[in-house]
């Protein structure tokens, strides 16, 4: 089974080799295009009406590719989203029972010295303590979370200075951080980093107008096809009447998209 890193660099393989099956696709009209302007054996009109055809032809077929690229692509990056959340889902691993019995006594010992001591820096310090304890295992990190906060609120409490809440305040949130982090196995957090990926993926141009309008506009002459390149079932929606017409006319594209 493939991972979700490897799902995303298979979607962005996907959409890296698109320019050039597009960039072929141009190639190839072009010199279909030069073959009809050549044949002695048309007329102008007959020749007008064959690049028509091939006009359209290759509309149709640039649409079929993009349909086809952008499923895929879609699923590569649908398929790393699942498997990142699963990831998410997973429980911590359990801690190791002579290493939980050390953490639970130093626990008890900390949670008396923070509760019981009113200097403010001594509790701080103690709840560094707690946090560098705690971070040595995730579940050991994730046990003492809601504790941590707790224990901050008391210790925040015992300040009367406004301006040392504050610095107090922001000290604990940077502990409580580095706390929440090491509570995520590395795992967790590579899935995390998956999830924004894919997000930002899908939010990005699945074919580019930079790179691909010109070529796109050099086959349909006009602006057709970078109009529907990300949005092709809108295309068969709103030219349905072409796509059957060109699968009729070439065999080579009789499976290409619409089959009713």
């Amino acid at each position: 089974m493939k991972t979700s890193k490897q799902r995303i660099l298979e979607a962005r393989e996907i959409k890296k080799t698109l320019t050039g099956e597009v960039l072929g696709m141009v190639q190839l009209y072009r010199d279909q295009k030069t073959k009809i302007g050549e044949n002695k054996m048309l007329s102008a009109d007959g020749i007008a009406h064959e690049k028509k055809r091939l006009q359209e032809k290759h509309e149709v077929a640039a649409i079929s590719l993009l349909n086809d690229r952008h499923n895929k692509y879609k699923h590569a990056l649908s398929m790393a989203k699942a498997i990142a959340e699963k990831e998410l889902v997973k429980q911590l691993p359990k801690v190791d029972e002579h290493a939980q019995r050390l953490f639970d006594a130093d626990l008890i010992q900390l949670r008396g010295n923070i509760m019981l001591n009113f200097d403010h820096n001594r509790s701080v310090e103690h709840l560094k303590t707690l946090v560098e304890k705690a971070s040595k295992h995730p579940s050991l990190a994730a046990s003492v979370q809601e504790e941590f906060l707790t224990l901050s609120q008391l210790v925040i409490s015992r300040e009367p200075n406004g301006l040392e809440v504050k610095k107090l305040r922001y000290g604990l949130l940077n502990e409580f951080n580095k706390l929440n982090k090491a509570s995520k196995p590395i795992e967790h957090q590579e899935a995390l980093q998956t999830i924004a990926a894919v997000s930002e993926m899908e939010k990005m141009q699945f074919a580019s107008e930079p790179i691909l309008g010109r070529p796109f506009e050099e086959i349909s002459g006009g602006h057709t096809l970078m109009e529907y390149a990300n949005k092709t079932d809108d295309y068969l929606t709103d030219h349905r009447d072409r796509v059957l017409k060109v699968q009729m006319q070439n065999k080579d594209m009789q499976g290409a998209l619409i089959t009713e």
